[in-house]
């Protein structure tokens, strides 16, 4: 059943009465809705008249009901906000895209129930609504694509850009048109998978990429460079979480760690603000790879699908 809110959709849930004992009210994942139900959890005893929520998912979907009692969903696309009002135990209210929500409770000890399609996952969350249009933005008007011969030049100034390559690992301040045009056209392989970000416009903002892919550990390492002028403006979170996705869910790969300079302070306060965890559980072999292991902080995420 539609709603006017696009990412939002009412379901009907199935009802069996009896003569003299009441309804038994159910649904089915995959058969009523399209997504495996992971994690189920219910709020109570809150009293009337109380707010709840103010947040949003990055790619969790839910299926809300409200078995007894009545709360009201306020919901937002970011540009369009609707009340839903729960108030029935054959009803639920699906909610399949990233949409910011607010809940109110009209009747006190209401009960809202949640059927969500993964496990809790802090990271997932998003806390602050201009983050939310941030992050509406990025989806919008961000991508990543195969490097082209065309990112050359806009690769090249980065390049020369002390600013963005101060914190760096390698020296690019030799590179020359030449060396990036070499580099894009063996930018992936078996071990390597290097990814332009690009914005609405096919324009080069950045690389990510994902390095020395361990096939049989199932781990590789992430790196990331912005253009300054792709700086804080959603680049980065985009194609973080784009290419972990890739990682997990393409490569089927268990963990994704990367490295930072511990003078970053711009880059660790990035991380940390979007819920990365450090880790002190880096290989050996991988340490191996680099000169000053004492000036690096190391971060990483495992993936909990396999």
């Amino acid at each position: 059943m539609s709603s006017n809110l696009s990412g939002v959709e009412w379901i009907d849930i199935r009802s069996v009465p009896t003569e003299y004992s009441g309804n038994l009210q159910f649904f089915e994942a995959l058969h009523d809705f399209e997504f495996e139900i992971k994690r189920i959890y219910y709020i109570t005893d809150v009293p009337k008249g109380t707010w709840r929520g103010a947040h949003a998912h990055k790619r969790l979907k839910q299926m809300l009901f409200c078995p007894y009692g009545s709360v009201t969903l306020k919901l937002s696309d970011g540009c369009n906000t609707v009340d839903f009002t729960l108030d029935r135990p054959d009803k639920g209210l699906i909610i399949w895209k990233p949409i910011w929500r607010d809940m109110y409770w009209n009747v006190e000890n209401s009960v809202l129930c949640v059927a969500a399609s993964d496990y809790y996952d802090e990271n997932d969350y998003i806390r602050e609504f201009m983050e939310y249009k941030s992050f509406l933005n990025e989806k919008r008007f961000s991508r990543l694509r195969r490097l082209e011969k065309k990112d050359a030049i806009r690769m090249l100034e980065w390049m020369g850009d002390n600013e963005v390559t101060k914190y760096l690992r390698n020296d690019f301040s030799n590179k020359n048109m030449q060396d990036v045009e070499k580099f894009i056209e063996n930018s992936t392989n078996k071990e390597n998978i290097n990814m332009a970000i690009v914005d609405s416009e096919d324009n080069y903002m950045g690389t990510v990429s994902l390095k020395n892919i361990d096939y049989e550990n199932r781990e590789a390492e992430m790196a990331i460079v912005i253009r300054k002028d792709a700086m804080s403006k959603g680049y980065s979170t985009y194609a973080i979480n784009e290419i972990i996705r890739i990682a997990f869910e393409e490569y089927k790969l268990k963990k994704v760690y990367w490295c930072v300079n511990k003078k970053n302070q711009r880059a660790i306060k990035f991380y940390n603000k979007n819920g990365f965890s450090t880790t002190g559980s880096i290989s050996d072999k991988v340490l191996s790879n680099y000169k000053d292991v004492e000036g690096l902080l190391w971060y990483e995420i495992k993936n909990r699908e396999v």
